[in-house]
């Protein structure tokens, strides 16, 4: 499975494959791993981005393309957080920056420096 195409990946849904990309460029590189008859599932926050890489992979000629319907946001909706698969906290769009399968606002705030989500743990001082 292609996991968060141009998302920050926090965490991800077992058995998920991290394409590690930082921009849709990188992306068109990560496809040659794949056979254009392999199935290839794929996720992202909301489904937009999804939509964008079903259509450009349906482009280059792949065949069995398949996606979460309104995206990660969307499944962790109508999913009881005991039978979820999705592991961790999802990356959003908004101030909450991170939810967790509940919906309940995650662990991650926005660092001031570089605009990357940072643990709450780690914006905490230590006495040295």
């Amino acid at each position: 499975m292609l996991e968060n195409l141009l998302n920050i990946r926090l965490v991800h849904s077992k058995n998920a494959l991290n394409p590690e990309t930082k921009n849709f460029r990188d992306f068109k590189n990560y496809l040659s791993k794949f056979n254009k008859d392999q199935s290839i599932g794929m996720f992202c926050t909301g489904g937009i981005r999804c939509e964008k890489a079903s259509n450009y992979l349906n482009n280059k000629g792949f065949k069995n393309i398949y996606m979460l319907k309104g995206g990660i946001l969307n499944y962790l909706n109508k999913t009881d957080p005991k039978k979820s698969k999705w592991n961790g906290e999802c990356f959003v769009f908004d101030k909450r920056v991170t939810i967790k399968k509940n919906l309940e606002i995650g662990n991650y705030t926005v660092c001031g420096g570089c605009r990357m989500p940072l643990h709450i743990k780690l914006t905490k001082s230590k006495k040295v």
